[in-house]
């Protein structure tokens, strides 16, 4: 725990004072909801409305990936949006199996699909499988 609270510090003291980080844990039914509170923090704080929809739509795909992919297992689903006047950051964390190492055909199909869109619309995406969580991060 105190491992998190001075990473939970160090990143709010580096943190721009023009941008702003929102953080939600999203169900797979409340995926839309989801995208538009982004859409309403985003407008709220100034920041471009093209840029929230972008992350919108990677957080409803990303989260309905996550869904279609795990076969009916619960699986936690954190987000973070890191929005700045001109980009944003959009992490997304969760539980379920690693990614790159999945070899389901189905699943493969679902990653090409879900990933392609999303790479189209990304400046930079990165993933990391990490103490059993999947932590992949789109720049925008």
């Amino acid at each position: 725990m105190k491992r998190y609270a001075y990473w939970l510090e160090k990143d709010t003291a580096e943190q721009d004072k023009d941008e702003k980080t929102f953080y939600l844990t999203v169900t797979p039914d409340k995926a839309v909801e989801a995208s538009q509170m982004i859409r309403c923090f985003a407008k709220e704080n100034g920041y471009p409305s093209d840029i929230a929809y972008i992350v919108g739509l990677c957080m409803e795909e990303m989260v309905a990936y996550i869904e279609a992919s795990q076969d009916g297992a619960e699986i936690d689903t954190q987000i973070i949006v890191r929005f700045s006047h001109n980009a944003a950051h959009f992490i997304i964390i969760d539980n379920g199996r690693c990614i790159t190492l999945d070899d389901d055909p189905k699943s493969q199909a679902l990653i090409t699909n879900n990933y392609a869109l999303i790479k189209r619309l990304a400046k930079s995406v990165q993933y990391r499988y990490i103490l059993n969580l999947n932590y992949t991060m789109f720049e925008f």
